[in-house]
């Protein structure tokens, strides 16, 4: 198995989680990024990748013949990683040249992690169906569809399998600090308000290892999975962020009040509603999320509190 974005979020647990099932993984990672990737898929066989000559990758493939090849990498997702040639290189050009790479494996799965944000945002109360328009409101989004349809399209002239998993809004344990539940958490058990919206976007919000659940039935052949589709990878469960803090509140056994709500004025064309429909994946795969948002919230924070204690010793 091969797999990109190993130093991120969804990466590399589905590295871990692949090795944990008894997978050989080639681990794709920067140049300069060895020793972190190393450090977070312990047992992978590290490779360094520039992301742009899919020869110097073609040669590896021949002779490693993965089953799949999972992309996972991405750059945006950070916030303030707004930067449009550092997007179209992270989000299209990487994704093509390690799709052509995957070409000289006859056989082999492509699977690519898509977004949400591809949608841009849809009708409050209408969930987003596959078949919907995609109207991207960000770069990010924009490259992410870009990538999309570069991908069925150069996979079909080539003959590869390949699917795109739509990514909805994953959290769960190791998510990066700056990221919204992270930062939630924290503000709620230091006391130290955070400045935020009103909180009335709403979300669909998916457990990590739910995300990995549908990852691995995408490249699995047998799952039912069809390859040239893209299908939504999300709960189809609407909760805006304000009720978010508010349950992250519960399972802290804290107070919402220490949130800074309305202190922050809506994003310009900030889509108030990305909610999916994940029907289509249901039906070819029987995936369903396993893990509800009450008790993924839970297990993330205790991950959390853990992670502080154990940095707490080491200092």
């Amino acid at each position: 198995m091969v797999v990109s974005g190993v130093t991120g979020f969804v990466g590399g647990a589905l590295a871990r989680r692949l090795i944990r099932d008894g997978e050989a993984v080639i681990a794709l990672v920067r140049p300069g990024r060895a020793e972190p990737a190393a450090a977070a898929v312990p047992g992978a066989r590290i490779v360094e990748w520039d992301g742009r000559s899919e020869r110097d990758l073609a040669s590896l493939f021949a002779l490693a013949r993965p089953a799949v090849v999972y992309n996972a990498a991405a750059y945006g997702v950070k916030p303030g990683a707004r930067e449009v040639w550092p997007n179209v290189r992270g989000n299209i050009d990487y994704p093509v040249a390690l799709l052509l790479a995957a070409a000289g494996s006859p056989g082999c799965r492509f699977v690519h992690v898509g977004s949400c944000f591809e949608y841009g945002g849809g009708r409050h109360g209408r969930r987003l169906a596959e078949h919907d328009p995609a109207l991207p409101f960000s770069v990010y989004g924009s490259a992410k569809l870009a990538a999309t349809q570069i991908v069925r399209n150069a996979a079909a002239d080539l003959g590869i399998d390949a699917v795109v998993a739509r990514l909805f809004a994953v959290y769960g344990p190791g998510e990066s600090d700056e990221r919204l539940v992270p930062t939630l958490i924290r503000a709620l058990r230091t006391g130290d308000s955070v400045p935020l919206t009103a909180g009335g976007q709403a979300r669909d919000w998916l457990f990590l290892d739910d995300a990995i659940d549908a990852l691995l039935a995408c490249g699995d052949p047998d799952s039912g999975a069809v390859p040239g589709e893209v299908y939504n990878v999300c709960s189809a469960n609407a909760v805006t962020v304000r009720q978010l803090g508010d349950m992250l509140a519960r399972v802290t056994e804290t107070s919402s009040e220490r949130l800074g709500w309305g202190r922050l004025p809506y994003r310009p064309r900030e889509p108030m509603w990305i909610v999916g429909d994940n029907s289509r994946f249901y039906s070819a795969t029987g995936w369903l999320p396993r893990v509800g948002l009450e008790e993924g919230l839970r297990l993330t924070a205790r991950s959390a509190r853990g992670r502080v204690a154990s940095e707490s010793r080491a200092a």
